[in-house]
Parts: C-alpha cells; sequence; structure tokens
C-alpha cells in the first residue's frame, strides 16, 4: 500500500476534476482526445452515457471531506 495523499494533493486533483469536467461540458476543441474519439467516446459519453468525470469530482470531494473530518478529530 502506497502514502496517503495529502490534503494538498486531493485540492488539486479535484480542481482539475472540475476543469476537464467543464472543458468537456463547454465543448472546447481539443478536451477529448482523437484516440478517445475514435472509440466513440464523445462528450455525450462522458457526459450522459458514463458520467466518469462527474463520479471523478464526487470521489475527490468525498476524500477531501474524510480527511478534513479526521483533522477535526486530531484537534481536540
Amino acid at each position: 500500500m502506497g502514502r496517503k495523499p495529502t490534503i494538498e494533493e486531493i485540492e488539486e486533483k479535484l480542481a482539475n476534476a472540475k476543469k476537464k469536467y467543464l472543458r468537456v461540458y463547454a465543448d472546447e476543441e481539443g478536451c477529448i482526445s482523437k484516440y478517445d474519439l475514435d472509440f466513440g467516446y464523445d462528450r455525450e459519453f462522458y457526459l450522459i452515457r458514463v458520467p466518469l468525470l462527474a463520479n471523478h469530482i464526487l470521489y475527490y470531494q468525498r476524500q477531501l471531506a474524510e480527511m478534513n473530518k479526521e483533522r477535526q478529530l486530531t484537534l481536540f
């Protein structure tokens, strides 16, 4: 088992996941690779059929909430 990520690392991953989601949502050119597009993984795939990008955001938010809860407990 590897080392536990820091709060700062999780916050950075969360920010990056949000940026990626917003880029795909806004349909920015180049936000989805040609490789993914060639296999049919288009904007609709990532936002509707398999909401992977939204799941990344939720995952990092949960991780951050757990880490903050642990940090709160250690303050007392």
